[in-house]
């Protein structure tokens, strides 16, 4: 995606150590890599910072 230039400065804006970003972070094409991050979504989520 166009912005992810701007993740580096959204961290520091929003005090976080990382940001999850389902497009970048789960490997689209493999869906062996879908099923074992989709797993871990519900404990992403749950102890994410909207």
């Amino acid at each position: 995606p166009q912005e992810t230039h701007r993740l580096p400065l959204a961290t520091e804006e929003l005090n976080v150590s990382h940001i999850w970003v389902d497009a970048l972070c789960i490997v689209q094409d493999d869906d062996q890599d879908k099923m074992k991050e989709i797993a871990h979504m519900g404990q992403i989520y749950t102890n994410a910072y909207l």
